[in-house]
């Protein structure tokens, strides 16, 4: 009968872990970047706030809203037709503290751009080699002009020339006559010639005024391009100095929600780099899952889908009793500690085996049971006995 009842009974083996009820978007910590004083704080203890929303500032030798004004101008430059858009007379005045070199650098960039484009020696020179061009081109024009002419004229004197010398012939004309119209028949071929050779020596001109115009303007071209290129690369490296100045002296948010001041209630608090200064906790939580670390030992007894055990240690389990939950996967190595990463979900979600609903409390630490195969009391004894003869 013992025997029998050995038999029949089983139960499951259970493997501990310690863990935590999470969720799917996590409150964002935000540490002191450096350490310093409180300068100004923008939020009250529960205050909704926005992503990229400035919580506080250190102090330092730059005015915060300066910082942001430039920045804000910085970002409206997308190319070269906005850059005489930027009041740069009125940002040099900005108290910027250790940005001033950059901006310097970016604005002595932008100034010599923008007269380089407009009154540069390339410049007067490109429009006065257009001008000669222009003349040039003009004179051809005109000569083409008197070659066609000067064609027209040719070919009447020579049916003029040719008719004299016909009449000549038949002695209506006499010789001192034919000479005169041999004579305008000449002079209108040295005309022609003359003008062909004017047209060829301007021809010439225009190509080499061409030439020159198209160096010019490729020079131009050029040395505004490059001047352009250091524009923006400065705009680049202050832009980075701006990033850094954010990096070390400001507090902010990365994601939207509902902020918790510790430490810093007050203005002219001391920090130290790395103090715990706010706390956001997310508008919504998203789905909520569990993380547990296991150490190696009976780890290969785990397995996804088998049921979890969790005991909350906010809640006593005698009055609020515990919640349920499944594996959702294993991790197949360990983490730097040398344990386990085990995920799991919730089967009720914070609805406890005593029907109470708790309330979620992110990172809510929870004692794991993870529930593994079922065993009969037999077994375990014969394993026992095993063991202990070996």
């Amino acid at each position: 009968m013992l025997l029998f009842l050995c038999w029949l009974i089983k139960y499951p083996d259970k493997i501990k872990a310690s863990g935590i009820i999470t969720s799917e978007f996590t409150p964002q910590r935000i540490m002191a970047p450096k350490e310093g004083i409180i300068d100004s704080i923008y939020v009250v203890d529960g205050q909704n706030v926005e992503k990229n929303e400035i919580l506080a500032v250190l102090q330092n030798p730059a005015k915060t809203q300066d910082v942001l004004l430039l920045k804000y101008f910085l970002d409206l430059i997308k190319s070269e037709e906005d850059l005489s858009r930027i009041p740069l007379d009125s940002l040099r005045f900005l108290e910027i503290g250790e940005l001033r070199e950059s901006f310097e650098n970016f604005e002595n960039s932008v100034v010599e751009y923008l007269v380089n484009s407009q009154l540069s020696l390339l410049k007067l020179q490109e429009v006065s080699s257009k001008a000669s061009l222009n003349e040039q081109n003009a004179l051809l024009n005109s000569l083409k002009t008197k070659v066609k002419l000067s064609t027209r004229q040719l070919r009447l004197k020579r049916s003029d020339y040719e008719r004299a010398k016909t009449l000549f012939e038949k002695g209506v004309l006499s010789k001192k006559e034919i000479e005169v119209y041999e004579y305008d028949f000449l002079n209108a071929q040295r005309e022609l010639q003359e003008v062909n050779e004017e047209v060829n020596r301007i021809r010439y001109d225009v190509l080499g005024a061409e030439r020159d115009t198209l160096n010019i303007t490729a020079g131009r071209i050029m040395t505004e391009e490059k001047n352009l290129a250091a524009v923006f690369n400065s705009i680049n490296i202050l832009k980075k100095e701006i990033l850094r100045w954010e990096q070390n002296y400001l507090f902010k948010s990365r994601i939207s929600g509902k902020v918790n001041l510790l430490d810093i209630r007050v203005k002219n608090n001391h920090v130290n780099q790395g103090d715990l200064a706010f706390i956001i906790i997310p508008k919504t939580q998203g789905n909520l899952k569990i993380v547990a670390k296991v150490e190696p030992f009976n780890f290969g007894k785990i397995r996804k889908d088998q049921d979890v055990n969790l005991i909350m240690l906010n809640y006593p389990e005698q009055e609020f009793g515990i919640l349920k939950g499944k594996i959702s996967s294993v991790s197949l190595t360990t983490d730097q500690k040398g344990q386990y990463v085990i995920n799991g979900i919730l089967d009720n979600g914070l609805t406890t085996s005593y029907g109470i609903q708790v309330d979620f409390i992110y990172d809510m630490p929870v004692e794991v049971e993870i529930i593994t195969e079922n065993k009969r009391l037999l077994e375990r004894l014969v394993n026992f006995v095993t063991k202990r003869i070996d």
